[in-house]
């Protein structure tokens, strides 16, 4: 009666450990998929940073926002790949995952507006068409990262319809960046004229002759 019961107990336990499993592997997705989103948060980050420290006197600083691009790049590449092999999410385990898309989305938009400020700067060394290709490659791949996590919850239409506006700001975003940078160049920068040095004193007028000695009385007779 005893072995009976324990081995009840046995397939009970077994049981609602089948059961409690599905909702931590889904949780585990959800973690895996917003982990995948820190590297892309992180080089925009560095890429905003770097956009606002682009000055005209130094063109190395547009080199450090283009290897910045290409690092975020990757890391959206990377992200894409990680979410399309993950398992779908439930309608509440998904907030999760919809949160950090939408907060990674408006990061971008942040940075598209810094650096279309930056269009005179960018002007200058002649770099405004090797960002557009940056923002139109980036843009491409936030659109396949985006859709992939669509994929992960395909019932719940209302956090797809809440991926989809927030997809559509953010391209409303690059496509406003690419459109400006891609204007005729903005007037070349000039630098401020160096500060004219102050004008040399007048040389002093010549001094005066001595006036010549008087001529000797002449001597008596």
């Amino acid at each position: 009666m005893q072995t009976t019961l324990k081995s009840s107990v046995l397939v009970l336990l077994a049981a609602g450990g089948v059961v409690t499993a599905t909702p931590i592997l889904s949780s585990r997705q959800a973690n895996i998929i917003t982990g995948a989103f820190t590297p892309i948060g992180g080089a925009f980050t560095n890429m905003d940073t770097s956009v606002k420290a682009l000055t005209a006197q130094d063109s190395r600083t547009v080199t450090v926002v283009l290897q910045n691009g290409a690092v975020a790049l990757q890391a959206m590449n990377d992200a894409t790949n990680t979410v399309r092999t993950s398992t779908e999410l439930r309608a509440f385990e998904s907030r999760q995952v919809l949160d950090q898309t939408t907060n990674t989305n408006a990061q971008m938009s942040t940075f598209i507006t810094d650096i279309v400020a930056q269009k005179l700067v960018l002007d200058q060394f002649g770099a405004s068409p090797t960002v557009v290709n940056m923002l139109t490659q980036q843009k491409a791949a936030n659109n396949a990262l985006n859709d992939a996590v669509l994929g992960k919850f395909p019932n719940n239409r209302l956090q797809r319809d809440q991926v989809r506006d927030s997809m559509n700001k953010v391209n409303a975003a690059f496509d406003q960046g690419i459109e400006s940078l891609s204007a005729g160049s903005a007037q070349p920068f000039t630098p401020p004229p160096a500060a004219s040095p102050a004008p040399a004193a007048p040389a002093p007028a010549p001094a005066a002759p001595a006036p010549a000695a008087p001529a000797p009385a002449p001597a008596a007779p």
